[in-house]
């Protein structure tokens, strides 16, 4: 066994078959001995270890922690039972955030389990998700993953673009819920913006039917769901979390 003055050691890499069996042998124990723990979700840990996506912290042949990722982003983030406290739960879960904002990701959805993990993942950014009354009543939360860009030379080129539950279809009246507006970059029939627009609706059912609206210059170029097929010319983008963003504006 380790000891704790030796995790200045620890690395992080894709699981083995020794690492698989090294974790089942002390989620097994952790659930044996507490009651608690993921074991009960081993199935789910093997499929993604099957789908190279499995990764560990480790000193040497020692696992101390793992992350069972996700397209979606980590499905399960754990560190052993006997080595918390000690900051690589924290590691693990920053490892399980790079991997998904790699991938491109413009959202991250979890659910804290347990129910007592809910102020560590607050402390990683995570916001709760609330009912529309405002009142929280599950353990799901979620982060956007937000991204800045080096701005090109061109044309500055004022812009605003604004996101709308569905609503906004048949009532005009309804306010926007998130807004980013500010100064970007044209070239050709481009305009660069300088961080990433996420469409993201905390209490939407389907981010799919998510309406926004686009200016450019004050002029409006589109209003309509993401998902339509102009919202795609104009440079809408899905992840493969089904969240849907735009890193630039294509002109008509």
């Amino acid at each position: 066994m380790k000891s704790w003055g030796d995790m200045q050691g620890i690395v992080t890499r894709k699981a083995t078959a020794e690492d698989l069996a090294d974790v089942k042998r002390w989620l097994e124990r952790e659930r044996r001995e507490t009651g608690e723990g993921f074991f009960c979700n081993w199935g789910v840990i093997e499929a993604i270890y099957e789908e190279d996506m499995l990764d560990v912290l480790a000193i040497g042949s020692e696992t101390v922690a793992f992350v069972a990722d996700g397209r979606r982003g980590p499905d399960i983030v754990e560190v052993r039972p006997d080595l918390r406290g000690k900051g690589l739960g924290r590691r693990a879960a920053e490892h399980a955030l790079q991997r998904a904002y790699d991938r491109g990701n413009a959202v991250v959805r979890i659910e804290c389990a347990p129910h007592t993990s809910i102020p560590f993942w607050q402390t990683m950014g995570f916001t709760m998700l609330v009912d529309p009354d405002g009142v929280q009543r599950s353990a799901y939360a979620y982060k956007k993953l937000t991204r800045k860009f080096d701005m090109p030379s061109g044309e500055p080129i004022s812009f605003a673009i604004r996101l709308y539950p569905e609503q906004r279809e048949w009532n005009q009246g309804v306010e926007a819920i998130d807004e980013l507006r500010g100064i970007g970059i044209k070239v050709a029939q481009t305009v660069r913006l300088p961080e990433r627009a996420i469409f993201f609706n905390p209490q939407g059912d389907s981010q799919s039917r998510n309406v926004i609206s686009v200016s450019v210059s004050g002029t409006s170029v589109f209003e309509g769901q993401v998902r339509q097929f102009e919202a795609q010319n104009l440079g809408v983008q899905r992840d493969q979390a089904d969240n849907y963003y735009m890193d630039t504006i294509t002109l008509p």
